[in-house]
Formats: C-alpha cells, structure tokens, sequence
C-alpha cells in the first residue's frame, strides 16, 4: 500500500523522465521500497520499532531530490555512482538524523546498505522472494508491477522472524478486546456471584496484602553508614529507597481510598472511579507504572514485580553489596549504572580517567546466578536480562535463531564496567551491539544501554529483527 501510495501521488512520469542516468529507475524504486518498508515496520509494535513515526511523503521527496542530484552530477561528470555519499544522504541525514532511537538509526541504516548500493543492479537482485525491481520505462506499467504485490505481506519481507506476524495479530486482538471492555458500562454488571464493587473489593484486599512495608529510615541511615555514604553505588541505593518508599505509600493510599469510597465512606471521584475501572480489568494503572517505574500491564505480575524490587534492595541493606544485581527492579537503571561508572572511575583515580572518557563496557558470560559467589573485581554482574527476538546459545555463546513460539530467551549473567576510551581495541570475533530497554511494553525511546551479543552472522540480520535485550519480561 506504502508503495502504491508513492507510485501514485509523489511519483510521476516527469519524475521517471527527470534523470537519464540508466540506474535512475532502479535508484528510485529501491527508495520508495525501502520507504514503505520503513512505514509498514510501525504495526509489528515493539519488534519493528518506531522508525518510520515522523517519516511522511516530504521525508520520500527530500531524498529523491538528493538522489537526483547525485545521478545527474555522476552523469554530467562521467564518473560512477558514489553509493557510499548516497547512502549517508539518504539514510544517515535526511532519515535517521530525525530519529532519537539509536535502534531505529541502525535499522535505516542496514536497508540502506542492502538496498543503495551497486547490489540492485544485479539481474538476481530482489528484495524478498517474489519482489523485484521492475524493469519498465513507464509509470503505468510500475504501477502494474506493483499491483502484483501481495496485499499482506510477510514479516520476513521486513526482516522480521515469521512469528512477528503472530505477536501483531495477538496485540491487534488485545487492543480490540480492551476497547470492548471499556465500552461496558459502569453500573448494574454482575461477574458470577459477585458485583462490581465486590470484584475490586477483593483485588484491592490482595493488593494491600502482597503490598511491601516501607523501609525505615532509621535501617536505612545504619544501613548506608555500614556500607559507605557516599560510594556511588550507596548513593543509588539510597535513592531507589526513597522511590520505592514514595510509591509504596502512595499506592497504599490510593487503594485505601478506593475502598472507602466503594463502601460509601467518601465520594467516588473521577480519579478514584477510573482506578476502580483499572483494578476490576487487572491493569495496571499509569499511576502506578509511573511511581513504581515497572512497565508492565497485568496487575498480578506487577504485584509479584514490586515484591521482588523490595526484596532485592532489603537483602542488599542488610547483607550488603550483592554478588548479582537486578537491572529491572531498579526504578533507574541509567543512575545505577552511571553510579557503577563511577566507582570504576574512582579506582582510576591514579590514573586521572575522567567520567567522560569512559565508555560502558559489557560481556555476556557463561555462568547462572547460582553459580556465581564474587562480585567482580570491578564492574557488576547483572541478572535476569532477557533477548526478544533471538535465542542464545549457552554453549558457544553467540545469537541463534529462536526455536520456539515464546519471543523471549533468558540470558546467562552479563558483567558490566567501564573501560577508558584510548583503551579500547577492535574485536576479533562479530558482535551486534543490542539496545537493552525497560520492558517491552514501554516505549522503546528509553535505552539504558546496548550489550554486545556476539553472532556468527551479519548484525544487520539481527538489527532488522529488532532483536533487544529486556530487562523485565511479561511473558
């Protein structure tokens, strides 16, 4: 549809006429190909990820107008195509410079290297089986070309794993059954034997109960003195109590008033109605997420969340420094790992390393929790990571296609440091640089940070898969 939309309202014969460079055509198609390629990427959600949210017509015009000066200068100086200046053009400036993800960057950028370059010319070139370059002279018969298209087009046209489809689909289906729930009405619904009021009531009974006490502060003082004040990573710790707390007491207050205002004891507000709506579905309410930092949808699996953040900061108050830490029961994983390059920093002192010469170091390793008893020497371990999109091979330790239907596979442990960027030296073997992200479920603006995964093929297969490293998983 993208394609046929560009065929039609953009491109016109005066356009197809323009240039007289023989690879003009080819040029063209392949730009609007990967245009649309780049529009449709949006409804595979998380997988495809938001390249394409600003890039409209104009984005197309631009880079058409680029390409056409570039052919018509080669041309007018007899020199061959610069597919290398072309591809910066288009790919690097007039599309990615707009784009804040990185992920959505390199996404542009591995189209662009497969299909801006001297590769298209080739009579065996195609995009995917059964997608060609047409070799036609006139508008209409592209146009004709292009109506032989399938109408539904395969994740696998994308880059995507096949199962890309699937995911689609189930949220497509979610958000219609969503949007179904909320035009119930509010009033008179009975659910078994039980009312409306009495289905909250007792989800609102469960939350209270798996609900963490706050920590005292006065622990908290003994606790940080114990460990020292002002190390970073103390500094971190400190704060993750004091947001955890703040939510903690705010969320416990909130499903007070619900409560109250079920029973007839206050007014129900329109605030108190709308989180009465949320915890009758078992969502989460954006309040919630917002002061918890855990993005996830389904109250339940948020409740258990919650626990384990308490659990994690309250073991590493009274036992100390952690052996392994979890990335996701962190509110802010960035502070703490900024505050992990800072202590490794501080063990440069000697040598004068500044914080803004480090860069963020990480390797995946071949060990479980269990099996690991030592922090390490500098850096962290850092637990329950997850890929979605690719498998991991244990074993040899490198990406895998995914076997299974589920879109997520366990990591083994990941050392993270920091490492002075005058130290750092070309890897021997191929590593896709992965974006790591909260969950899949946010938005996928937030990197914490990318975790080299090593491949024994091309990053670009992983980069157009959307393959990430999650640190809370919903599956």
């Amino acid at each position: 549809a993208g394609l046929m939309a560009s065929y039609t309202g953009l491109v016109t014969q005066e356009i197809l006429d323009s240039v007289s460079h023989p690879h003009w055509r080819s040029v063209l198609y392949s730009l609007c190909f990967m245009h649309a390629t780049l529009k449709e990427r949006r409804r595979f959600g998380a997988a495809g990820s938001g390249a394409a949210l600003g890039m409209g017509a104009s984005d197309l015009a631009a880079c058409i107008g680029t390409v056409q000066r570039q052919l018509i200068d080669a041309e007018s100086k007899r020199q061959p195509v610069d597919w290398e200046g072309m591809h910066f053009m288009v790919c690097d400036v007039l599309l990615a410079g707009c784009m804040p993800d990185e992920a959505d960057k390199q996404v542009v950028r591995a189209y662009g290297e497969a299909w801006l370059s001297a590769a298209i010319l080739e009579q065996s070139f195609h995009f995917y089986e059964g997608y060609r370059i047409p070799q036609a002279l006139e508008l209409e018969q592209h146009r004709q070309e292009i109506e032989t298209l399938p109408l539904d087009d395969s994740p696998v046209v994308f880059g995507l794993p096949p199962r890309a489809d699937a995911a689609f689909r189930t949220n497509r289906t979610q958000s219609v059954l969503s949007a179904m729930l909320k035009m119930q009405p509010n009033q008179s619904i009975v659910n078994g034997w039980q009312s409306r009021a009495e289905v909250v009531l007792a989800i609102a009974a469960q939350l209270l109960h798996a609900l963490p006490s706050r920590f005292k502060q006065d622990h908290v003082q003994d606790s940080l003195h114990r460990l020292g004040p002002t190390k970073p990573l103390s500094v971190s710790l400190l704060h993750e109590v004091s947001k955890l707390n703040t939510a903690i007491y705010f969320i416990d207050a909130a499903i007070e008033q619900v409560r109250a205002a079920l029973n007839g004891e206050i007014p129900m507000s329109p605030v108190l109605m709308e989180l009465a709506e949320d915890l009758y579905h078992a969502r989460v309410p954006a309040t919630w997420i917002e002061l918890s930092g855990l993005e996830l949808t389904r109250i339940g699996i948020w409740s258990e969340t919650l626990q384990r953040c308490w659990k994690q900061l309250d073991a590493w108050l009274e036992y100390g420094r952690p052996t392994t830490f979890w990335l996701g029961g962190f509110s802010n994983p960035r502070g703490f790992l900024a505050a992990n390059a800072q202590e490794v920093c501080r063990l440069h002192a000697r040598d004068k390393w500044a914080l803004d010469d480090l860069v963020t170091k990480t390797e995946v390793l071949k060990v479980e929790e269990s099996e690991v008893f030592n922090p390490p020497d500098t850096g962290v371990h850092i637990r329950g990571l997850s890929i979605e999109g690719a498998g991991w091979d244990k074993e040899r330790c490198h990406l895998i296609d995914c076997e299974h239907a589920s879109s997520a596979s366990l990591l083994p442990i990941v050392w993270v440091a920091a490492s002075h960027r005058e130290g750092q030296t070309a890897e021997a073997s191929m590593k896709y640089l992965a974006p790591c992200y909260k969950s899949s479920s946010g938005l996928r603006l937030n990197n914490i940070l990318s975790i080299d995964l090593s491949t024994e093929e091309q990053p670009s297969k992983w980069i157009l898969r959307g393959v990430a490293v999650l640190t809370l998983c919903e599956a």
